[in-house]
């Protein structure tokens, strides 16, 4: 678990993770992401045209998942600040769980 700074206990960590792996597995199965400079300039040689495509798919993962922490963070953690440890920690089980039925 990460305790961190704030002294709360974000159970909903992973699911943020769970939330880039799927968006990685989207961008290469779905949108074939990672070979966009192949599609995009033909002719352009196949291994660095690999590497730049997984590099995106990456920074958009890692884009789409600080998306997602700063606004839990911001709607579900912010107000929460001065409460009770207890709502804080309902606050973040209740986020988790969101993530997971929503990745469903």
């Amino acid at each position: 678990m990460v305790y961190g700074i704030v002294k709360l206990i974000n159970f909903a960590h992973g699911d943020v993770f769970m939330v880039g792996a799927f968006v990685s597995y989207y961008a290469v199965a779905r949108f074939r992401l990672h070979q966009w400079p192949a599609a995009a300039f033909p002719g352009f040689p196949e291994v660095p045209s690999m590497i730049i495509g997984s590099i995106t798919v990456i920074l958009l993962s890692m884009v789409v998942c600080v998306l997602l922490a700063v606004t839990i963070e911001r709607v579900a953690y912010k107000p929460l600040r001065d409460a009770p440890r207890i709502a804080a920690l309902i606050t973040a089980i209740g986020v988790s769980f969101f993530l997971e039925y929503f990745g469903r």
